[in-house]
């Protein structure tokens, strides 16, 4: 009986595996999405505000915080936001190691996956 208890959690577990998403955009592919990878570069606080206002973060203390030291843990945690809003496969070292080595990748990339889901949200809000 254990043996087929065990399957069936093995096949379980591999079903909800598949469930998991993807970043529409890869971390290295700021150059596909020209608007992203721009704003990211030229105005990271806009960009990085925008994103958190999707994922119910302040927009100006996250947009400020970009702009200075506080990035190194503000960037990873509105990462970790966006991913498990989407269902997004990753965890919190792997957001630091990222937002750390190349934050305008990662804000290009979290803008972009905002861009895609429709997470304008100064639209969302006149709405």
């Amino acid at each position: 009986r254990r043996v087929h208890g065990n399957s069936r959690n093995l096949a379980f577990l591999q079903k909800s595996r598949k469930k998991m998403s993807e970043f529409k955009q890869s971390f290295c592919g700021c150059f596909s999405n020209c608007e992203s990878c721009a704003c990211s570069y030229f105005c990271p606080c806009i960009a990085v505000g925008r994103v958190a206002e999707t994922v119910d973060e302040s927009c100006c203390l996250c947009g400020f915080c970009v702009l200075t030291p506080g990035r190194l843990c503000s960037l990873p945690m509105i990462r970790g936001k966006v991913r498990e809003k989407n269902g997004i496969e990753g965890g919190f070292c792997t957001d630091c190691l990222l937002s750390w080595l190349c934050s305008c990748c990662t804000i290009s990339q979290l803008y972009s996956e905002m861009v895609a889901g429709g997470g304008n949200a100064i639209d969302q809000e006149r709405e």
